[in-house]
Parts: C-alpha cells; sequence; structure tokens
C-alpha cells in the first residue's frame, strides 16, 4: 500500500472525506466533518507521531488490543510498540481496521 493511500485511508477513518468540489485550490481536497466542513488537507499520518495519537482515538476498546499485537509485530516483540515509529503505528491502525492492502508484485 503506497503512502498516499495510506494517509487517505487514516484520514477516512478520523472523519475526513474528499471535497465533493472539484475546482478547489490545491490544498482544499479533504473536508473535516467533524470540525465543520472546513476545508484543508489531513495531516501527514505517517511523518507525525502528533497525528498518529489522534488516530489512535478512533480505536475501540476491542481493537485497541489488535492494535498492540499488530505495533509488537511491526517493531519487534521487546519494544512493545512504544518506540513505533509514525509509519510503524499507520500500518498498525489500517491493519487493525481492516483498511491495509498488500502491494502487489
Amino acid at each position: 500500500m503506497n503512502k498516499e493511500k495510506q494517509r487517505a485511508a487514516i484520514a477516512e477513518a478520523c472523519g475526513w472525506t474528499l471535497n465533493p468540489a472539484k475546482h478547489t485550490a490545491k490544498g482544499l481536497d479533504w473536508l473535516h466533518v467533524p470540525s465543520g466542513n472546513t476545508a484543508y488537507n489531513p495531516p501527514n499520518y505517517l511523518n507525525d507521531l502528533n497525528a498518529m495519537h489522534d488516530a489512535e482515538k478512533v480505536l475501540t476498546r476491542e481493537q485497541e488490543k489488535e492494535y498492540a499485537y499488530q505495533l509488537e509485530a511491526a517493531c519487534c516483540p521487546l519494544e512493545y510498540g512504544w518506540h513505533a515509529t509514525a509509519s510503524q503505528r499507520a500500518e498498525a491502525l489500517l491493519r487493525t481496521i481492516g483498511k491495509w492492502n498488500e502491494a502487489k508484485p
């Protein structure tokens, strides 16, 4: 799954939608519905730990256990995901919510 698709999938999970107005200026491609339909670009989830911290809030209690497992698998068992990069957290989140697509060879 390429980085742009990962970012878009996380944005959608966090309440962002693509802006239906096709004539908008660059940078107004997305709408953040929870903030009142203000047009912005979603955060750079794959490089920003603060953005991933916010994205993790979409997980249910049941999903948090799976997320912890996915983080452990992404890093290594000894780190328990605490030292996971934003990119590793993004992949774990997408796997947890069933939005991860394997890259096709």
